[in-house]
């Protein structure tokens, strides 16, 4: 069968042979042998981008893949690698060849898209893979009838290639790829092609079998060089072998010397032989000129016409037109490039549709790339803001490699916007201050574009700034700033149209403006001379004479141009170009949309439908948005495609996906009358209302064109429920301006109005939003007086939380008792629990803990008979808490248990967190600070597991603190901080206090004084801080005021402290200050403090009756004390020994006071008192054993010697200094 491969076909490797100046100089050499090279296996991962799904092929210096561009959602493209090993001329090579194809368009050629290195010795570029396969293969012989057709393209290839002055130079069977069911062909290969004319002194270059005369010898060669390997291949076809065979020595001469066997009837007809025969004459004058006479010349030996070329390939010839003018533009950012630092200014390269913009970047980017330079994109798109801009960067910069070198904190944050980077099962919690929690994520990706651009410094480019929103400009700012930062070596480059929001980066970002000019008169010639070979060719048509006259856009030269070989005023014939008529010349809107006029009407109104969707669409939606059926829309769109109108490209799953030209999207729709543009707007959308019932971006575009199509109830509909999904995905604050476009889009429909406004002041609270939650209030209030029964409850239910919030605590209870009341008396059982829940919370804040106890438990009944189990996890949690506040720990720990079983049942796994949580705060309290600890850790994992970074930080702060009282000071630094880093990152700073309190309580603990009293006195001053928080750093304070004596300020401290907590009812609170200020009042020892003193035990007496563990020991201790300084001895070391008797052993580092190491150097000091030396040397001992461990625990030798000789009690312990002041354990004039 013609085209079978057989031995006399085998056509040897390529070859670079040096001093090929005559035949004499090839008898040593017949072959280059191909270095062995080792495959990748599939699924591996090139330049960290391209992944290898498998092999298509190998040549003499690498392999060619097929891989998945990671980048570009997976699109499938043809990796060509080419291992230079230190040398230059494969470098060279696989250069030169990309650099040709990157200025190449035609239909019969593959495009290239990247060029890149892989190490040292390895470089590649990309393709497109071409369907089929290697000619010789592919059962085709060209020379017959059938084969017509596919020696037409190979020849109109061949065409196009000599007309831009280039030269193959290996036209041979392995290098055209031939994929007959699709009737298509593709030439490849250019690793050797040069211009035309060229001269090869040093190297021989070809295939020894397809090498023609003029290039064995060293002569020039031109387009008949080429035309020459197309006859050894016709040839070749046709009789199944080349016609010279043998060594490589004994072929080159063949070619030099011999006459070609003269192909048999059997092989070919005798006028099809004349042709190929003329091909293989040895002087190159006696050839065809060229490949456009060869078509004329087969077709003719067959009795046909050649077919006219078509408009693709012909429009192959137009867009392939040379880089001209600009040259300034295009140094200025290479050079930006070459900087590789983001400490310079980015760059703004400014241009009005179609000057340019995207060859100038082609061009920049080849040059990077050529260069060993990364070059990343980001393409700007319709309707971006500064989340989805951010967004589109974070998915282009984090690669997989990439994403293993993050830090875990990087990739938290880094995961609220790419899920991907999420570990199996893990939820990341909404940030409560989301300003704060941006700042976090935009530093994180600073960080993460530094590390993409570690090894091959680059340019990070975003492209088409123009489509997006204003938001965007800030947003980019700081990103810029965090890179700077971070020192990432990438030059950061936009591109946007002139307009507000290239001012804007110009302004508020401080780019560098490069504007892309015009072309001038001379470089419009110059690329008229590129397109068509003749710069005159336009001379005297009213097209020359316009870009004659002036400055244009490059984009106007061109679609001119096109448009005029569409319409055949230009035509192609022979090899040359020719003006068939005057070609007019039309402003660009009338060239755009005569171009759009000259399709079809099947494709026009598909146009129309691609244009509205603006995303990437698969056929089957295009054809679901245009209501045209789907074996109608292949056709259709391949004609758009080929008249470049529509772009192919490929999805996530690798599936076609198609997106019109931003030029022709307004042209397109601005073309459409209003009734049938309102028509397309009302179809699409209501295809996309279909489409995205789940996705609240998708509503949220189908409710924008139902806005456009005149439908704004429908859109306000589509609106509020894209805003309910926003709010299920975690984004109230999405949520609430999507609301507020469906309020902007149309009338309520039916009796929308109040749902929706309650809807949206939910939102605003959740989000954290206050403007917005004022705003949506005033206007629930105005909608009051209108309203039902039922709906003034959940209006004055909203107005009682939000009085609690600003600290209107009396206007709250009023406001949350009147509408408790309505509820019950109409009686709905729903508001009625929400209600109890919300006055009890406000009680709670307020101080009245007894009366919200009681509401808590009340809601519990309300919850459990409804059986609303979250509800019933909350409320019994609200009462937990109000009894542990109260000191009631039993009924504390009962209410935290039903609380967490309630969640579990009810899938709330937020709530059983803090469920968990104050079932340790309980555990704590009893003193069981292990079991503590075990709750707590349980706490972190269901916070962690749900997301809720908050919750998660809270536990950890807990965590620290029983770490902290357990000795282990390491491990409750670290839940410390890891807390206060989680805190901020959430934006939740009120909490933040909180865990500046432990920790400012855990530097005074380990003798870091001047610490301490930073972090507290910060605390105190905060405007954000609570009361309660305030008095806790308080009453810390006092703590360290009573360690550096200074008595007056730690009684200051203690006594607003205990006002609060005895006001609050807050019994724990109570027990810490009455503790410290009893003591401090002993340690000043006046007679009045010592009778005040004595009070304060008996009211710190009926506390430690409260189930506290903490206030038995501190009452003890504190006694003990106050009798020493009474001059009580006996009864003073009694209540010492006590004091350790009921000491838990493990209990560690916690108050000043009161403490286990407190009460035994108490014992000591009373036995020291009482003259029983021995007895206090022991009890010293015991002490000093005590401190040794704590030494031990502390951290480094530094650390370990400020807890000793910076802490008054431990240095007192450690020097054994027993004669102190009475009531004093610590030397007065210390």
């Amino acid at each position: 069968m013609a085209g079978d491969t057989t031995e006399g076909m085998t056509e040897g490797p390529t070859v670079l042979l040096p001093d090929a100046r005559s035949a004499s100089s090839f008898t040593a050499v017949d072959q280059v042998s191909p270095i062995p090279l080792p495959d990748l296996s599939e699924g591996e991962l090139i330049a960290d981008r391209y992944r290898v799904t498998g092999m298509l092929g190998r040549g003499g210096f690498g392999e060619v893949y097929e891989v998945a561009d990671q980048q570009r959602s997976g699109h499938l493209l043809a990796l060509k690698m080419h291992r230079f090993h230190g040398t230059s001329t494969a470098l060279d090579a696989i250069k030169g060849e990309f650099a040709l194809l990157s200025n190449l368009t035609h239909p019969n050629l593959a495009q290239v898209f990247d060029f890149g290195y892989v190490g040292d010795d390895v470089a590649f570029f990309t393709q497109e893979v071409v369907a089929g396969c290697p000619l010789g293969r592919a059962g085709i012989d060209l020379t017959t009838r059938e084969g017509l057709p596919f020696l037409a393209q190979l020849c109109r290839a061949l065409d196009y290639l000599h007309a831009r002055g280039l030269l193959h130079r290996d036209v041979k069977p392995s290098n055209i790829i031939v994929d007959v069911e699709a009737g298509h062909l593709a030439l490849l290969d250019f690793g050797i092609s040069r211009a035309l004319g060229q001269v090869e002194r040093e190297q021989l270059i070809g295939t020894y079998a397809y090498l023609s005369p003029e290039a064995i010898g060293g002569h020039p060669v031109d387009a008949r060089s080429d035309l020459y390997s197309l006859g050894v291949t016709l040839y070749a076809l046709a009789a199944r072998r080349v016609p010279f065979t043998g060594s490589g020595s004994k072929m080159l001469a063949g070619h030099l010397n011999d006459e070609a066997p003269r192909l048999d009837p059997d092989h070919a007809p005798r006028a099809v032989a004349d042709v190929v025969h003329r091909l293989l004459e040895k002087a190159p004058g006696a050839r065809y000129a060229s490949a456009g006479e060869v078509l004329e010349a087969a077709f003719a030996a067959h009795g046909l016409e050649a077919p006219a070329e078509d408009g693709e390939t012909l429009a192959s010839y137009v867009l392939s037109g040379s880089f001209v003018g600009k040259q300034d533009v295009l140094d200025r950012l290479t050079e930006g490039g070459a900087s590789g630092s983001a400490s310079r200014p980015p760059a703004l390269l400014v241009g009005a549709a179609g000057t340019g913009k995207s060859r100038i970047l082609r061009e920049v980017r080849h040059r990077t790339q050529l260069a060993g330079q990364s070059w990343l994109v980001v393409e700007g798109r319709r309707g971006d803001d500064d989340k989805t801009i951010l967004g589109a960067i974070a998915r282009a910069v984090i690669t997989p490699e990439v994403a293993a070198r993050l830090g875990e904190e990087d990739r938290i944050e880094l995961s609220r916007g790419m899920p991907s980077l999420r570990r199996r099962g893990e939820r990341i919690a909404i940030a409560v201050d989301p300003r704060r929690a941006r700042a976090a994520r935009l530093e994180a990706l600073g960080r993460a574009i530094a590390i993409r651009f570690l090894h091959r410094p680059g340019f990070l480019v975003i492209e088409d700034l123009h489509w997006g929103s204003e938001a965007i400009v800030p947003a980019l700012g700081a990103l810029h700033e965090a890179m700077g930062r971070a020192t990432a070596m990438c030059f950061l480059l936009c591109t946007s149209r002139p307009g507000s929001m290239a001012d804007a980066l110009v302004d508020q970002l401080g780019a560098d403006r490069v504007t892309v000019p015009p072309l001038s008169p001379r470089e419009s010639r110059a690329l008229v001379e590129s397109i068509f070979g003749e710069a005159k060719l336009l001379a005297g048509t009213e097209l020359g004479r316009t870009l004659d006259a002036g400055e244009h856009s490059a984009l106007f030269v061109q679609e001119s141009l096109r448009l005029a070989v569409e319409l055949r005023e230009l035509l192609r014939s022979k090899g040359g170009w020719s003006l068939a008529t005057n070609i007019s010349a039309r402003p660009l809107s009338e060239v755009l949309d005569a171009r759009i006029r000259g399709l079809s009407d099947e494709a026009r109104h598909l146009a129309v439908a691609t244009a509205m969707l603006e995303e990437p669409a698969s056929a089957g939606e295009i054809a679901a948005a245009s209501g045209a059926g789907l074996s109608k829309v292949a056709p259709s769109l391949r004609e758009l495609v080929r008249a470049g109108i529509v772009e192919d490209r490929r999805n996530a799953r690798g599936h076609p996906v198609y997106a019109m030209h931003d030029r022709f999207i307004d042209v397109v729709i601005g073309a459409l009358l209003p009734p049938a543009r309102r028509e397309a707007h009302r179809r699409t959308g209501m295809y996309l209302a279909k489409r995205g019932r789940r996705d609240p971006q998708i509503l949220a575009r189908a409710a924008y064109h139902l806005v456009a199509a005149q439908i704004g109830a429908d859109a306000r509909l589509l609106y509020e429920r894209a805003g309910r999904l926003a709010d299920d995905h975690g984004r109230p604050d999405h949520a609430l301006a999507l609301m507020r476009q469906g309020a902007a889009a149309g009338p309520i429909r039916g009796v929308r109005g109040l749902p929706t406004a309650l809807e949206r002041h939910d939102l605003a609270v959740k989000a954290g939003i206050a403007e917005a939650a004022d705003e949506t209030l005033v206007v629930l209030e105005g909608l009051r007086r209108k309203s039902d029964p039922k709906d003034r409850v959940e209006i004055d239910l909203r107005r009682a939380n939000m009085a609690a919030m600003r600290g209107e605590e009396s206007r709250a209870r009023r406001l949350g008792k009147r509408a408790l009341a309505a509820a019950r008396k109409l009686g709905d059982p729903r508001l009625e629990q929400a209600l109890l829940l919300a006055t009890s919370q406000v009680q709670f804040v307020t101080g009245a803990i007894e009366s919200a106890a009681e509401g808590f438990e009340a809601a519990t009944k309300v919850a459990e008979a409804r059986g609303d189990r979250l509800g019933l996890a909350e409320a019994n949690l609200g009462a937990s808490l109000a009894f542990l506040h109260l000191g009631r720990s039993t009924r504390a720990e009962n209410q935290a248990q039903r609380a967490a079983k309630a969640a579990r049942g009810g899938a709330g796994t937020e709530l059983r967190s803090e469920a968990l949580r104050q079932l340790g705060n309980v555990a704590r309290e009893r003193g069981d600070n292990r079991r503590a600890a075990r709750f707590y850790r349980q706490a972190v994992k269901a916070a962690r597991a749900t997301g809720a970074i908050v919750g998660e930080a809270k536990a950890l702060n807990n965590l620290g603190t029983v770490a902290q009282w357990l000795g282990r000071v390491e491990e409750a630094t670290e839940a410390f901080t890891r807390s206060r880093e989680l805190k901020v990152r959430a934006g939740a700073q009120a909490s933040v206090h909180v865990t500046d309190i432990n920790l400012g309580a855990l530097f005074v603990a380990t003798g870091r004084l001047a610490e301490g009293r930073t972090t507290l006195r910060h605390v105190v001053a905060a405007d954000d801080a609570s009361e309660l928080v305030t008095a806790i750093a308080r009453s810390n304070l006092g703590d360290l005021n009573a360690l550096e004596n200074r008595l007056e300020e730690a009684v200051s401290c203690y006594r607003l402290t205990l006002a609060f907590a005895r006001d609050r009812g807050f019994a724990a609170q109570q027990s810490h200050v009455l503790s410290g200020l009893l003591r401090v009042l002993t340690m000043r020892g006046g007679a009045q403090d010592l009778d005040e003193a004595g009070e304060l035990l008996d009211e710190l007496d009926a506390l430690r009756n409260a189930e506290l563990a903490e206030s038995e020991r501190r009452y003890h201790a504190g006694r003990a004390a106050w009798l020493d300084a009474r001059g009580e001895t006996e009864e003073a070391l009694a209540e010492a020994r006590l004091a350790v008797i009921l000491s838990d052993r493990e209990t560690r580092f916690s108050d000043v006071f009161g403490t286990p190491l407190d009460a035994t150097w108490l014992s000591a000091i009373m036995l020291s008192r009482l003259g029983r030396a021995r007895a206090a040397q022991r009890a010293l001992q015991v002490s000093r054993k005590a401190l040794a461990k704590l030494v031990a625990q502390v951290g480094d030798m530094s650390a370990q010697r400020v807890f000793l000789y910076d802490h008054p009690l431990h240095r007192a312990i450690d020097l054994g200094r027993l004669d102190l002041t009475p009531g004093w354990t610590w030397r007065r004039d210390n």
